[in-house]
């Protein structure tokens, strides 16, 4: 579907998204695809339901892969990592992705929730956590959220990219002692 802008034919976001994938290669469609979704110009699913008339859509597998986490919730290339890479295994089968938590009035949107650890899992991109306005909220939140029993731990991207088996560690080991 295209568009029409000052007088130039467009296409739309939710055919901008697949032909980024199909033309900019895997790194840069999915980023494309992340923001449009991020920024709430599209859903995931509509995206899908487009795709299916790109009979010939390069690396159709991952991008209907891409698109349903998108669709559950994954809303950064940093959590979409997390979810792939890290949190793999049976001793993260409990966590929930985006779910809502803290104390009636307060609630927040974890990155992932682990509910019978009540641990909140928060990965830390630069891009929204590298000013101190960000830093204090953040702060607050987890006082907030520990004030009810809820532990936060926060991975920055390089703690993501660069060490995932340490990530595994910490965040296993706080399951085990908080289910115990």
């Amino acid at each position: 579907m295209t568009m029409t802008a000052q007088g130039v034919e467009v296409a739309g976001a939710i055919d901008t998204a697949i032909q980024s994938w199909e033309q900019l290669g895997t790194r840069a469609g999915r980023d494309v695809a992340i923001e449009a979704v991020r920024r709430e110009l599209v859903t995931a699913q509509a995206i899908a339901v487009r795709a299916l008339s790109y009979p010939t859509l390069k690396r159709r597998g991952q991008f209907i892969e891409l698109l349903d986490d998108l669709a559950g919730g994954i809303d950064s290339f940093l959590e979409l990592h997390t979810a792939r890479e890290v949190l793999v295994g049976p001793e993260f089968a409990g966590i929930v992705r985006h779910a809502r938590v803290g104390p009636a009035g307060r609630t927040f949107e974890a990155d992932f929730y682990h509910p019978g650890a009540r641990l909140d899992v928060e990965t830390d991109g630069k891009r929204h956590h590298n000013d101190d306005r960000r830093r204090r909220q953040d702060l607050e939140r987890d006082a907030i959220l520990a004030s009810v029993g809820i532990q936060t731990i926060r991975l920055t991207y390089e703690d993501v990219m660069g060490r995932p088996q340490w990530c595994q560690r910490v965040i296993a080991d706080a399951i085990r002692a908080r289910s115990s």
